[in-house]
């Protein structure tokens, strides 16, 4: 009776041990098929004269093919344009500019595109809170931080950003309640 409990432990043991093997078979076949897929090289990276024809086609002609990831077009040739359409005058604008402003009430990062400022986010310090704002874009943004009164004697100190020449200008004004 003792010999059929040792084979049954044996034989349970070793069919685990079958299953488990298995099983770790399956999942790495799986994992390298799929690895396969994602990693083949069949895309090549555009160069950056190539991106730089491909946006300035696409924006002077919407309607062209751009290359797409994974796609066999060249990578340093623009697509061939698909329209009759003359290509486009207008000037390309400049990217936007990005900046970060601190004051004694908080902080704030604006950014301009062009004329257009806009409030990407805002921090009060420590003591103090937020008590308006005006996110944009708009020719003028700004928040308002408000000081606690136990902590900052209830001061308010305003942020207000402009853009000139196409970059955030800030104007800092701290003034008592």
């Amino acid at each position: 009776m003792q010999t059929e409990t040792v084979q049954q432990r044996v034989g349970v043991v070793l069919g685990w041990l079958l299953g488990a093997i298995i099983a770790t078979g399956v999942g790495l076949g799986a994992v390298l098929l799929l690895s396969q897929g994602l990693t083949s090289g069949e895309s090549t990276p555009l160069s950056r004269e190539a991106v730089s024809s491909a946006l300035a086609d696409a924006t002077a002609n919407p309607s062209a093919q751009t290359p797409t990831l994974g796609s066999s077009a060249s990578p340093t040739a623009p697509p061939e344009p698909t329209s009759s359409r003359p290509p486009s005058t207008r000037t390309p604008t400049a990217a936007p500019v990005t900046r970060s402003v601190s004051s004694r009430g908080g902080s704030a990062i604006a950014r301009c595109s062009g004329t257009a400022a806009y409030l990407v986010s805002w921090t009060p310090a420590q003591g103090w809170e937020v008590e308006d704002h005006l996110r944009g874009p708009a020719d003028s943004v700004l928040v308002i931080f408000d000081g606690d009164d136990d902590v900052v004697d209830d001061l308010t100190v305003t942020i207000t950003v402009t853009c000139q020449a196409g970059a955030p200008v800030a104007a800092i004004v701290t003034s008592d309640d």
